[in-house]
């Protein structure tokens, strides 16, 4: 990145990442971390038919699909690294110490306790990055089947530590994602569903991109009118249910925002380095003035943190939609000091959460309220400082 003339606020982001990690020590990179990939089944489930190389499609497609939208913004060497064997992906097996009737969507923290064990002798899974398939799914007939397997990212995915849950599937393949004409009768916890096989793998890849997405410390958010029309639909919002939607209709699938991928620019998987990953989150924010103009706040401050923050981003949060409505805008820090212009999307009460992003991956937030009025203009009288002022991450 020496000599490279900075042009974009990508650019500046990008060099303040370089030239963090240029100066970590030979310990700390290249730190060989890679996504851990656990398959979980109950004492009497069998693992889902082909399910090694299924999964190994799956998560070689989410790696592209990760590493064509980080290079969209300019972070062109930015890949999520798998743990491979022998061209593979490389899946550890639990097998849990109850059979399927002791198991439910609600049994995240059981199955948590049970890896946690079974797993200590190849990793710490209270210290690394994992993803967890789970075999919970009953079949009652033909492409007839009962889902039942926890589905989440872990709230406590950090920089040092990320877990998330999804459900695995004999006919859940991107093979799949163009098969228009079968279809599939499925019961979850939300509901039952009669969907093509193409319709389905849209939603459930799209799920576990999703809450890998949660897994690596990603919040919800969503797609500006704009990006709609451009792009389609943020991963991170509803893009769980669009993701490859392009291959099998004429609609847009899924993107990844520039928030999330600033973000995911900064996480040890992504940059190989753990120089001060054992570091905990923390910022300040000083000198906070915000003002409105039209339907936009425009927010400016001075920001500290220790390893030095390399992006501030503002995510706008109306009332209601349980955060996934939320609209975010990532830009550079500079000198210490950040200026975002970010708009309001509707009227009513709305919530502000400045995300301070530092180079080790640690993030931190601060949190505050605003009213718009019903031209979603910003009410600057309302705008107030949270009681619970910062959760760290």
């Amino acid at each position: 990145m020496s000599g490279e003339v900075v042009t974009s606020p990508a650019d500046t982001i990008r060099k303040s990442l370089a030239d963090y990690h240029a100066n970590a020590d030979a310990a700390s990179k290249p730190n060989g971390a890679t996504l851990r990939i656990v398959y979980f089944r109950p004492s009497d489930v069998k693992p889902q038919a082909d399910y090694e190389a299924r999964i190994t499609r799956i998560m070689l497609d989410i790696q592209q699909f990760l590493k064509v939208e980080m290079a969209r913004y300019g972070f062109k060497d930015a890949v999520l690294p798998l743990e491979m064997k022998e061209g593979e992906v490389r899946i550890h097996m639990v097998v849990g110490k109850e059979g399927a009737a002791g198991y439910s969507h609600k049994a995240g923290n059981k199955v948590k306790i049970e890896m946690r064990e079974a797993l200590k002798k190849d990793f710490a899974l209270d210290d690394e990055f994992a993803l967890v398939f789970h075999g919970m799914c009953r079949i009652d007939g033909v492409r007839k089947y009962h889902f039942y397997a926890p589905y989440y990212g872990d709230p406590g995915s950090n920089h040092q530590r990320g877990l998330c849950h999804v459900a695995d599937c004999e006919v859940m393949d991107p093979k799949l994602l163009a098969d228009t004409k079968r279809r599939i009768r499925y019961t979850e916890h939300y509901g039952k569903y009669n969907q093509s096989l193409a319709a389905f793998n849209t939603k459930y890849l799209g799920g576990v991109a999703h809450e890998l997405g949660h897994g690596l410390s990603l919040p919800h958010n969503c797609q500006t009118k704009d990006e709609s029309r451009e792009l389609g639909t943020a991963l991170m919002g509803a893009g769980n249910h669009t993701y490859r939607k392009e291959r099998w209709s004429n609609n847009k699938g899924s993107f990844l925002t520039f928030s999330s991928a600033v973000r995911l620019a900064s996480h040890p998987l992504f940059t190989g380095s753990d120089h001060q990953r054992a570091k905990p989150a923390g910022s300040g924010v000083s000198n906070l003035e915000v003002e409105g103009e039209g339907k936009e706040l425009i927010i400016s401050g001075v920001v500290k943190a220790t390893p030095d923050p390399y992006s501030v981003i503002a995510y706008v949060d109306p009332e209601g939609g349980g955060d996934y409505d939320a609209v975010a805008t990532a830009v550079p820090v500079i000198d210490g000091k950040f200026k975002i212009d970010a708009a309001c999307i509707k009227a009513g009460a709305h919530k502000l959460r400045l995300v301070v992003c530092q180079p080790n991956g640690a993030t931190s937030i601060h949190r505050y309220t605003f009213t718009a009025n019903k031209d979603s203009e910003p009410d600057l009288d309302t705008i107030a400082l949270e009681k619970r002022r910062r959760r760290s991450k």
